[in-house]
């Protein structure tokens, strides 16, 4: 079973009302379509994608300093190498960034485990596109509900390959089956194994 699943599944959580009839789709200003179309065929060039670094990109198990920053996480340096393979801005979008001891490690880091030469900051703009991050949730534009469900969007704009089509296949097989997909197994849950 799937962390989320997990999640909506225990007695303590609790999920916010719809928004209005579960079939409904979140209304759209029609301005806002040609920019959604826009961030749908996510145009090369001066978009970015932001890939925080601590518990994202490198492996964190609290603060030691400006120097320490834990191995790669190997999962999201393929998938940060792959999107710079096909041509999109990565940029490491971390709060290290906020201090001048902050930035010139993760360069070192980046160089050190063989990653492209990326931009470290800590702010982001109107051409990020998207925010991969352990701490972010996700909200519903213009509502202020957290996504909660595919059916809003929930899934990242930013090409997917790989083990996400994996595990989404095992996922959907498994659901069909009524049976539990090892690969969105949550790894911290030793209990299940």
């Amino acid at each position: 079973m799937s962390f989320l699943s997990k999640l909506f599944k225990s007695k303590n959580a609790t999920q916010p009302e719809p928004i209005g009839p579960l079939n409904e789709e979140p209304p759209i200003n029609p301005e806002e379509t040609e920019k959604s179309n826009d961030d749908e065929r996510l145009s090369k060039g001066k978009r970015w994608i932001g890939i925080d670094l601590d518990a994202t990109l490198a492996y964190y198990d609290g603060w030691e300093g400006f120097d320490h920053i834990g191995k790669p996480i190997p999962e999201m340096v393929i998938r940060v190498k792959e999107w710079i393979a096909q041509g999109f801005e990565v940029r490491v979008f971390t709060a290290r960034a906020s201090h001048e001891k902050g930035i010139q490690p993760v360069k070192d880091w980046l160089k050190k485990h063989h990653l492209p030469e990326m931009e470290v900051t800590c702010t982001k703009d109107f051409d990020m596109i998207e925010c991969w991050d352990d701490r972010g949730v996700q909200v519903v534009p213009n509502t202020g509900q957290p996504v909660l469900s595919a059916r809003f969007g929930a899934l990242p704009r930013a090409p997917l390959f790989g083990i996400e089509h994996r595990q989404k296949d095992a996922d959907a097989m498994h659901e069909k089956q009524g049976t539990e997909s090892p690969i969105s197994k949550d790894p911290g849950d030793k209990a299940a194994d």
